[in-house]
């Protein structure tokens, strides 16, 4: 399910401003956030960047290594952010999810 609203571009530039300070790695994650406060998607995320930023270059890992039972969402925020997080894909496991591996610093 999709929900679509209309905002101007003054608008977002300020729900933009305000995701980026929390730290968030989208506007539409920004907003879920707002949305469904008791998930705390900005808590799970900075554990994520926490774990990833303490690898070994070349250390191969994946998301739930870092959560145990992430939001399928975050694979993709991953992705978007792949290079800010200083990962590259390393291939998918039997499951079919994404498995990264830590870029050498």
């Amino acid at each position: 399910m999709e929900i679509r609203i209309k905002i101007s571009d003054a608008e977002f530039a300020e729900i933009e401003s305000r995701s980026k300070a929390a730290g968030f790695p989208t506007v539409t994650a920004y907003g879920r956030s707002l949305l469904f406060p008791e998930q705390n998607y900005e808590l799970k995320w900075a554990e994520v960047k926490a774990y990833i930023s303490k690898l070994e270059p070349d250390e191969v890992f994946q998301i739930r290594d870092a959560l145990p039972n992430p939001p399928s969402l975050f694979g993709k925020w991953a992705y978007d952010q792949r290079a800010e997080l200083g990962i590259e894909p390393a291939g998918k496991d039997r499951q079919n999810t994404n498995k990264w591996r830590k870029i050498k610093d």
